[in-house]
């Protein structure tokens, strides 16, 4: 019986190989005076069917444990291991209830060893390991209040901060992913008690020294009591997908490029899809054009926490040549503290006489003049609208095998592609004439504000899109209203659907007549000089211009990206992998394509991940710590980016993510870390807007001055500092946020 069966408490120095990875942690616990629940370990030598001796067996250990509820896990000698968890691969079974219903529990876990599912996570996380075996544990289930999992270290950024996930009851839901708890961060206490929190605290600090390394541990409380249920390697900190770890990492990094299109942590399609373009064509390209050439191996982008970010020596060397007078005003945002001076910190350019400069500018400028010249790129895009219309037409999702498909793909990708590089330069436009705009009736007038009454009215497809919304009554209505902007979805990210995915939520959104009408095209001109009039009015007239583009070209861009998520929710049937195609990345899916094994496993892990995906998204990183920005509430005001004047006080309404634009009454006031262009099918209806992220040319700003909704953009914090319902004034103008006392 004692090669068959183990208790827990008497299992001495017993490992892996007899109690399997489980088994073995439990055992080490115990022995180290840790509350664990009473129960013994069916061994890795009771191997091949259960014999009526070894049932026997099992039943009298059931009942010596009390014949109470059970909780019955497997054990395999390849879990826990220092490189893979196999966290939720092995079966594990709650709850269970009398003899019969134990050894069809324990039959279950053990047949688990052989699923494709955890076949295939072997081979690809141990496939060095030997061949492995599988014990079971069996432990009383002990009926806790509120239970969860802790990390000693956040697993997906690597911080040294213990991470707790909880909710009332058993915790199972935590575990599976398939409920959404609390958090709670050493730094960022939540909801839990402190004493409680302090004891999980030690106790997983306690475990990390017992079993040296990080440590993901499962608990929950019962009578007043700590419990714990399993402590495993925390085995992705640091490496997986969603935070890269790049060795001596000692850089400065940006989001504020991507924080804006990427409020939500991103996918692994979604994501990959966009990196293949975003890098060459917006980083590597520019660069290029004004003679420097990136060092191979340095990387221009990363993930932390889900969350992208933009190695800070592209700005300082793009934005380097630009004399302060034509410097853009956003470009203060891609820089700590706003402090634009650190482009000056740059190897290159050595100056506007560097040797490599001028002549690559003119070069590249003579390649392709149309699109670079603010005279031309207009009409460059024009030309490109139809042509895109109608090859979008010609790719429709109609294939019934993956490589027609995945061609399909690539070609809407190449259609992208074209559309980005003229993209880049109609965006580049519009900061050079706005920025110059504000800078001239600032000087001339003392008035910069006085620019975004004059770029108010545009025909944008934001506005569009926002007042067919707001006017759809009938079923036909709706009908074209979805045929026209279904393609529109509330982020860049493919794995997040469109408007015409989620009709019945976009038609709450609608809630009959907008509040707020945009705003009248235009203002007339303070009197001037007749030659201030005259270039005052050429800068705005390509303000204006580019500025339009830069809404619409997004508009066009998620045409292709709705055609391409439908393409991989075609892919993920084919390959019958529906619910985790969005966590395999495009090179896996072109292999895929090709005839190779996707790599299932992983993206199952990936989708686990990503449902713990949460938290702040801060605007720099040095190395991947978080640099602290230093803003702080003063006196109940918070200063930020003016970017639409006026001013508006009403109630406070803060939105984490789209599913909450529903909770928008009429007068609030939308306080958010930022918002995409979508988002501004709400905008009639609040009063103001206060943004985390985001500056002049932002798409909330945009559309914001098309309302004449005083915004104000660029408080960090913003949407924890304000609370719902709270009053607070919002000054577009001074870029002030005042909260009201009562």
């Amino acid at each position: 019986m004692n090669q068959w069966i183990v208790w827990l408490e008497d299992a001495g120095e017993a490992g892996a190989a007899l109690l399997g990875g489980k088994g073995a942690r439990l055992a080490a616990m115990a022995r180290a005076g840790l509350r664990v629940p009473s129960g013994f370990c069916l061994t890795t030598l009771a191997s091949g069917p259960l014999t009526p001796e070894l049932e026997e067996a099992l039943r009298a250990a059931y009942r010596r444990l009390g014949s109470g509820p059970v909780a019955v896990r497997s054990s395999a000698t390849s879990e826990d291991l220092e490189t893979a968890s196999f966290a939720g691969q092995g079966d594990t079974f709650l709850d269970v209830r009398g003899e019969e219903e134990l050894l069809q529990a324990i039959r279950r876990c053990r047949e688990s060893l052989w699923t494709e599912r955890v076949a295939a996570y072997r081979g690809e996380r141990a496939p060095s390991h030997s061949e492995p075996r599988m014990g079971v544990v069996v432990q009383s289930m002990i009926p806790t209040d509120l239970a969860g999992v802790a990390f000693s270290m956040d697993p997906v950024t690597g911080e040294r901060t213990v991470v707790i996930e909880y909710t009332a009851g058993s915790g199972a839901g935590v575990v599976s992913g398939s409920l959404e708890p609390e958090r709670y961060t050493e730094d960022r206490p939540g909801l839990l008690g402190s004493e409680r929190a302090a004891e999980i605290i030690r106790t997983v600090r306690t475990l990390e020294d017992l079993f040296g390394g990080p440590q993901d541990v499962e608990w929950g409380y019962a009578g007043g009591s700590l419990w714990l249920f399993q402590s495993r390697p925390v085995t992705a900190a640091a490496t997986g997908f969603f935070t890269e770890a790049l060795p001596g990492d000692n850089r400065l990094w940006t989001s504020g490029f991507l924080n804006e299109r990427f409020p939500l942590p991103v996918s692994p399609l979604g994501w990959t899809l966009i990196r293949e373009l975003l890098e060459p064509l917006a980083f590597l390209e520019p660069l290029r054009f004004i003679g420097y050439c990136w060092p191979a191996g340095e990387p221009l982008t990363k993930l932390r926490g889900g969350r992208p970010f933009v190695n800070l020596r592209v700005f300082q060397i793009l934005y380097k040549p630009f004399p302060e007078c034509l410097l853009p005003e956003d470009a203060g945002r891609y820089f700590p503290r706003e402090d634009n001076r650190l482009r000056r910190d740059a190897p290159y350019p050595r100056s506007l006489f560097d040797l490599r400069l001028l002549p690559a500018l003119a070069w590249n400028f003579l390649r392709d003049p149309a699109n670079w010249s603010p005279f031309h790129n207009y009409r460059v895009w024009e030309r490109f609208t139809a042509r895109h219309d109608r090859e979008m037409e010609a790719l429709q999702v109609g294939a019934d095998n993956p490589q027609e498909l995945w061609a399909c793909m690539e070609r809407a990708q190449t259609l992208n592609a074209r559309l980005l590089a003229i993209h880049r330069w109609s965006l580049t436009h519009a900061e050079l004439f706005y920025s110059l705009l504000r800078r001239m009736l600032a000087a001339w007038f003392g008035d910069a504000s006085l620019a975004a009454r004059l770029v108010a009215g545009l025909p944008s497809k934001s506005l569009e899109s926002n007042r067919a919304l707001s006017e759809a009554r009938t079923e036909a209505d709706w009908a074209e209203f979805f045929k026209t902007y279904g393609h529109r979805s509330f982020s860049l990210d493919i794995l997040h659907p469109t408007f015409d995915e989620t009709r019945e939520e976009i038609r709450q959104l609608a809630g009959g007549d907008s509040q707020r009408q945009p705003a009248q095209s235009g203002t007339d001109l303070p009197s001037c000089h007749p030659l201030k009039a005259f270039l005052i009015r050429l800068v705005l007239r390509f303000t204006r211009r580019y500025m339009l583009l830069r809404e619409d070209q997004r508009f066009y861009w998620q045409k292709t990206l709705a055609l391409q998520r439908r393409l991989a929710l075609a892919l993920g049937k084919h390959f019958r992998a529906e619910e985790t195609i969005f966590f395999a990345t495009m090179d896996e899916l072109r292999a895929a394509a090709g005839g190779a094994p996707l790599p299932r496993a992983a993206m199952e892990q990936r989708r686990r991940e990503f449902a713990r995906l949460g938290g702040d998204y801060p605007s720099f990183l040095r190395g991947r710590e978080p640099m602290r920005e230093g803003r702080a509430p003063d006196d109940a005001i918070l200063r930020g980016r003016p970017v639409s004047p006026g001013v508006a006080a009403g109630p406070v309404r803060v939105l984490a993510s789209p599913e909450d634009l529903i909770r928008l009454r009429p007068g609030d006031i939308l306080v958010a870390s930022s918002a995409d262009p979508a988002w501004t099918v709400v905008f009639g209806r609040v009063q103001g807007m206060v943004l985390e992220t985001g500056g002049q040319l932002s798409h909330a700003a945009v559309v914001a001055r098309e309302y004449g909704l005083p915004a104000v953009t660029g408080i960090p914090g913003a949407s924890r500092v304000l609370r719902d319902g709270e009053r607070i004034e919002v000054d577009g103008t001074s870029g002030t946020v005042r909260v009201i006392k009562e």
